[in-house]
């Protein structure tokens, strides 16, 4: 058996003074210590993520980052937008009370690409927009010129969203980029977008 120390001494006494069971407790502490590491562990390499994905995107630094940010609505615009945010949406008074709603940061988006992309329906639906000069970079597969007609891909399409035609088509907004039937082309006809 391992000597004791004086601090688990001590909470022996305590234990003891309190008439808690001390296995009971150091079982919790483990369960406790399981739970707690992946928890913490897993937030914090969310955290170096995020910082990385900001310093990726925008600078070099999570300050040059942050200034990049605040660039799209600069200080003497920033009150205004928030009067303007929190008039149209009262509610946020009772989440931001008084001088806390100058806690956010108000930017303005003017070029993004924006996918809408609804699961909820057979066969999904996904449509494209752009903010600005942003240009639409699109994504999934396409058959081409090669296709030979045999139907192949519209037997396993889970979304029926292959159309027969010479080449057959995959109708762009109900396609799941899922690339069933880019693997089942016996002659690849079938091309990956982006």
């Amino acid at each position: 058996m391992r000597k004791e120390s004086r601090v688990m001494k001590q909470c022996g006494l305590m234990f003891k003074g309190l008439n808690i069971d001390r296995n009971s407790v150091l079982h919790k502490t483990k369960l406790l210590l399981k739970i707690y590491r992946p928890v913490v562990w897993s937030t914090s390499n969310r955290v170096f993520e995020v910082c990385e994905s900001a310093e990726m995107y925008c600078s070099r630094t999570m300050e040059e980052a942050l200034e990049y940010l605040a660039n799209y609505a600069p200080d003497n615009e920033q009150e205004k937008w928030i009067d303007i945010i929190f008039s149209e949406q009262p509610y946020l008074s009772n989440v931001y009370p008084d001088n806390t709603r100058k806690i956010g940061i108000v930017f303005c988006v003017k070029n993004a690409e924006i996918e809408y992309f609804n699961l909820g329906v057979n066969p999904i639906f996904r449509e494209l927009y752009t903010i600005g000069n942003e240009k639409i970079f699109f994504k999934g597969y396409k058959i081409s010129e090669n296709c030979i007609g045999c139907g192949a891909c519209e037997k396993v399409c889970p979304q029926r969203c292959i159309e027969k035609d010479i080449p057959y088509k995959i109708r762009q907004n109900n396609c799941l980029h899922c690339g069933a039937c880019y693997e089942k082309c016996p002659v690849k006809a079938i091309e990956r977008l982006g």
